[in-house]
């Protein structure tokens, strides 16, 4: 789910939701971090606005164990308009199954962006929507009034 913050000129971070199959016998539902400008957000701010929305909206929400969230190490953004490269990356390699790259810097978010504007333009050629595992989940924006 990826997370805007309204402080900092509207920094986005990422929150990987592992929800268990509906089979499993684990009712265990464990919240990744993922922040490439750690001044910036509160990981445990967007775990209870998350958490409180899925007990709210999913059929099985209320039978849900929430693991407290894993901030997990991303390198840091170098530029200060390059986190939603680092977000949209984070959810193209979660997607895809791979580790969240460890890249950084203005090569890698303008090669990521190239990746990106080459998904979409593919998708508008087949006029098909771009599909994503993760499509259909909100964006939450949160008011964070702390301080760095």
């Amino acid at each position: 789910m990826p997370i805007n913050h309204e402080r900092g000129g509207g920094h986005w971070a990422l929150v990987a939701v592992v929800i268990p199959d509906a089979n499993s016998n684990s009712n265990d539902v464990h919240l990744q971090w993922y922040n490439s400008m750690n001044a910036i957000g509160n990981p445990n701010q967007a775990a209870t606005l998350i958490t409180n929305w899925i007990r709210r909206e999913h059929p099985r929400g209320q039978t849900f164990n929430f693991i407290e969230i894993e901030v997990r190490e991303v390198p840091q953004q170098e530029g200060f308009v390059d986190c939603g490269v680092h977000v949209l990356s984070a959810i193209l390699n979660l997607a895809r199954g791979e580790p969240v790259s460890q890249e950084t810097g203005v090569v890698f978010a303008q090669v990521r962006r190239d990746e990106f504007a080459n998904i979409l333009a593919q998708a508008a050629r087949a006029a098909e929507p771009v599909q994503m595992e993760l499509a259909g989940w909100p964006v939450i924006s949160i008011q964070d009034n702390s301080t760095a």
